[in-house]
């Protein structure tokens, strides 16, 4: 995603403790289909560049901006996709982002007692549950019980 991807540089020399200045970027917005077919940039490939990023975000740096709106997001003139407006923001710790991954990995293996642990590890399920029973059932959904 180097290259790809990236924010305004903050210019400390105008920033303060009460005012946040960035550099201003000329971009494009994504709803501005023309323009980027214009500029020879494919939508599709910018929607796959911002779910890569968000998951890099969200799995390996835990640090995460949490508004990307097409509002908050244009393409840079060097086809750079930057994200805009930092107010809302979450850091992820690192546990959460394990049991996420693992989650997805019991998900996909249909490992239903590694999914329910990580669930609860989540805060998905409550720590009190019936875990026999909650394994029960993800394994009667992974099984396709009340298919029609």
């Amino acid at each position: 995603l180097a290259g790809l991807v990236r924010a305004p540089l903050v210019l400390d020399e105008l920033t303060t403790p009460a005012v946040l200045v960035m550099e201003w970027i000329d971009g494009t917005r994504l709803t501005d289909l023309d323009a980027m077919q214009a500029l020879g940039l494919s939508p599709d490939k910018l929607l796959e560049r911002g779910v890569r990023c968000s998951l890099h975000q969200l799995l390996e740096t835990g640090f995460m901006h949490s508004d990307p709106h097409p509002g908050n997001l244009v393409v840079g003139r060097d086809g750079s996709l930057v994200y805009l407006d930092f107010g809302m923001v979450v850091e992820v710790p690192a546990a959460a982002r394990r049991a996420m991954i693992r989650g997805l990995v019991g998900f996909v293996n249909r490992d239903a007692p590694s999914l329910v642990r990580d669930l609860q590890t989540l805060d998905f399920l409550p720590p009190n549950i019936d875990t026999q029973a909650a394994t029960a059932a993800l394994r009667d959904v992974f099984d396709g019980v009340g298919k029609s």
